[in-house]
C-alpha cells in the first residue's frame, strides 16, 4: 500500500499518455483495486487549448493493449463517466465525473463461480457501487 504513480507533465510530456499494468493473472475469485486521484493538472500553453487529463480504470488480458478502447479484450471506466467494453464506448454517461483528492475509486472483477454476479465488472466510489 501507499504507492503513488505519477505521469510526467513537463517539457511536452503532458501531451503523451501514461499507463500502467498489473502483472498478476486472474482466473477465479474476486479482484478489487483502488485508486485515489491525488492531482489533476490543468496545463495552459500560450495560444493553445487547455490540455484535458482523464483517468481510465479497468481490466485487460495479458496480450491486449494498455489502452482499453483499442482492444476487444478489455473493460473499464473513465473519469468522465463512460464505460468501455469490447473496444466500444457506451453511448451516454453512466456515473458522475471522478473527483480529485477526496474520493477513493475501486474496480471489482467478479469471477467467483458461486456468486450471482459472476463475470461482472463494477465501479465503486468510497465503497458505494456506481455501476
Amino acid at each position: 500500500g501507499g504507492k503513488v504513480l505519477m505521469s510526467l507533465a513537463d517539457s511536452g510530456f503532458q501531451h503523451l499518455v501514461a499507463a500502467a499494468r498489473c502483472n498478476t493473472g486472474v482466473k477465479t475469485g474476486r479482484y478489487l483495486y483502488e485508486v485515489r486521484i491525488l492531482e489533476n493538472k490543468q496545463v495552459m500553453e500560450p495560444g493553445k487549448v487547455k490540455t484535458k487529463q482523464t483517468c481510465t480504470l479497468g481490466f485487460t488480458t495479458a496480450d491486449s493493449s494498455l489502452m482499453l478502447a483499442t482492444s476487444a479484450d478489455g473493460v473499464g471506466f473513465d473519469s468522465e463517466g463512460y464505460c468501455v467494453s469490447g473496444g466500444e464506448w457506451c453511448k451516454g454517461r453512466l456515473f458522475p465525473r471522478f473527483a480529485a483528492y477526496s474520493r477513493l475509486y475501486g474496480v471489482l472483477l467478479n469471477l467467483d463461480p458461486v456468486s450471482p454476479n459472476c463475470h461482472t465488472v463494477s465501479l465503486f466510489c468510497d465503497g458505494e457501487r456506481l455501476c
